[in-house]
């Protein structure tokens, strides 16, 4: 098993999970949320489509909040 990542860059968003790793175009991203009650963030696309992004847990806290911060500036920043 990997440690669950997420980068972003030019290219788009790259998330690692338990078990995949996907790059996912920034022009096919719709959003990039936090829903409420849910245990971790989510990348939003097209068609109510979302993809899990386990990098970003609720029990971390601050550093969630943070790290949300982030990838909204780099999304806006590489759009």
């Amino acid at each position: 098993l990997t440690r669950p990542r997420l980068r972003a860059g030019p290219a788009g968003l790259a998330v690692r999970n338990l078990l995949g790793y996907r790059v996912i175009p920034l022009s096919e991203v719709v959003d990039f949320s936090f829903p409420r009650g849910k245990r971790w963030a989510r990348v939003d696309l097209e068609h109510n489509e979302y993809l899990p992004v386990l990098a970003v847990q609720s029990s971390d806290g601050e550093r969630s909040v943070a790290a949300m911060d982030t990838i909204r500036e780099l999304m806006g920043r590489y759009r």
